[in-house]
């Protein structure tokens, strides 16, 4: 069935990379039991398979340093954190 696009932007946010498991509250598990244990950047994967099997192409778009809103005034609104947790040899990685 077609549903009406065939590309996603798909963001992520550098700290999804480095934490162990989604936030609580961000997958229903009853309806994604599924994902249950994964950690945050599995959980993606799947999302990007689920996708392919549809044959909805995905460009992967890393968005933010903090898994959070983004728009000024806040502390992504540049690719980097001068303050944060997050050295340059962990950006460089």
């Amino acid at each position: 069935y077609n549903l009406g696009f065939n590309a996603v932007r798909l963001p992520f946010s550098n700290e999804m990379l480095r934490v162990n498991y989604p936030p609580d509250g961000s997958i229903n598990y009853k309806l994604n039991p599924r994902l249950r244990g994964l950690v945050a950047l599995e959980v993606y994967d799947e999302v990007i398979r689920s996708l392919g099997r549809h044959r909805i192409a995905v460009v992967v778009n890393n968005h933010t340093t903090f898994g959070e809103f983004c728009g000024p005034p806040s502390k992504n609104s540049l690719w980097f954190d001068p303050y944060g947790s997050f050295s340059e040899e962990q950006w460089m990685s």
